[in-house]
């Protein structure tokens, strides 16, 4: 089930996170060993653009591997979160969505939305040293995408996520989902 609440409450926050990232932390590094501050934003606002284009029936516009994000990423991050919320508000999750790559499921891609948005979010949150008020709501449903999602062959030192890290059973749900993610909640 596609949850546009959880959806906005996670590009909410996330926007929040971008916001407070300055141009002086770029060089720090992130809990995602690929990027640093600098490359996790530009990272972030093209994959989100990608994923407003797609979940809109357009061409992807962004080249996520070479995007550079202009003068203002908190913006241009929010213009296409709403882009992207109001696809997902107009039934994107219930037809195809092509982020240029051939079509996958709306209801795929929202999952994947979830996930990147949280995790990554966190990602940032940590690196430049600030808090992560995620709704429940929204975890739950990145969770949810993960468990479904993140299947073994897709774990290990090689591949794009890492193995399950354990928490303890009473930990907070946010460190639940990046356990699931294969990083170590802190």
């Amino acid at each position: 089930m596609v949850d546009t609440q959880a959806l906005d409450e996670a590009l909410h926050t996330t926007g929040e996170i971008l916001a407070g990232v300055r141009p002086s932390q770029y060089k720090l590094p992130t809990p995602c060993p690929d990027y640093d501050v600098g490359t996790l934003v530009n990272h972030m606002v093209a994959w989100i653009g990608i994923f407003a284009d797609g979940a809109n029936g357009e061409k992807p516009e962004n080249d996520a591997a070479t995007f550079k994000a202009g003068d203002d990423p908190a913006g241009e991050y929010q213009a296409a979160a709403k882009r992207l919320a109001d696809a997902f508000h107009s039934g994107a999750a219930d037809r195809d969505i092509d982020l240029g790559n051939g079509p996958s499921p709306g209801s795929m891609t929202f999952g994947i939305i979830m996930m990147e948005s949280i995790g990554h979010g966190w990602d940032l949150a940590i690196a430049t040293d600030q808090p992560t008020p995620y709704s429940e709501r929204s975890i739950a449903a990145a969770k949810a995408a993960a468990l479904a999602s993140l299947k073994p062959e897709y774990r290990g030192p090689d591949k794009s996520f890492g193995d399950i890290v354990k928490v303890p059973d009473d930990a907070p749900p946010l460190d639940e989902f990046i356990g699931l993610l294969g990083r170590t909640p802190r």
